[in-house]
């Protein structure tokens, strides 16, 4: 792992050997890197650490996609093991489990929107789980598989299937509204103003979303 100074590219600091992590992220002035059964924030100018936590389960492998979700200052969430979701605290350094289900998770960090902890199940659909406790709130199960991305849509959200269906949820996670878009979805990314990119095997679609009549 190598660091360089943004403005004039100059080298700052880089390890004495091979370091494997998952995607790191910025934190407090930091960056959280991870990998097995440990994660660990490191200065950037330096390379120096910060902090080092030892997770309870392996780091869920997603294959340098990201793992990290940060839902307050103080707190980072991350797939650890098959099921299980471990939140480490920045200021006492603890670690906890903050949510675990009775089914395997897809090796993916967790989405925060809406003020919602998004849980994606391996092969199915999304739970939404309360940032503050843990406890699960409702799940999203279209009987087929969906992809990465929940966009908020006024007070309620949007998802997509792997097969290019469009679903419309309310604030409780109840379906409303479903319609096809594209086939063969990979991925689906907020632009803000009701406006999303659909992301398909080499194209990037752009979705507006008009507000739905009562």
């Amino acid at each position: 792992m190598a660091a360089f100074n943004l403005k004039d590219g100059r080298p700052l600091w880089r390890t004495r050997r091979p370091t494997a992590t998952v995607l790191p992220l910025s934190w407090d002035g930091g960056v959280l890197s991870g990998s097995g059964s440990e994660a660990w924030l490191i200065d950037p100018h330096d390379g120096r650490e910060l902090g080092r936590w030892r997770l309870p389960e392996p780091l869920a492998d997603t294959d340098h996609r990201p793992a990290f979700t940060l839902v307050d200052p103080d707190r980072c969430l991350m797939p650890c093991g098959p099921r299980s979701v471990v939140a480490i605290h920045l200021s006492s350094g603890l670690v906890d489990q903050f949510f675990r289900h009775d089914a395997d998770l897809s090796a993916s960090a967790a989405e925060f929107t809406g003020r919602v902890v998004w849980l994606r199940e391996r092969r199915a659909g999304y739970l939404a789980v309360d940032p503050d406790d843990g406890s699960k709130l409702w799940n999203v199960d279209v009987r087929q598989p969906l992809v990465s991305g929940v966009v908020r849509d006024g007070e309620g959200f949007v998802v997509v299937s792997e097969g290019g269906v469009l679903f419309r949820l309310r604030s409780d996670g109840h379906v409303v509204e479903r319609r096809s878009s594209v086939t063969r979805v990979a991925a689906l990314r907020d632009l803000g103003a009701r406006e999303m990119i659909i992301v398909t095997k080499g194209t990037l679609r752009v979705i507006t979303v008009h507000p739905r009549e009562e």
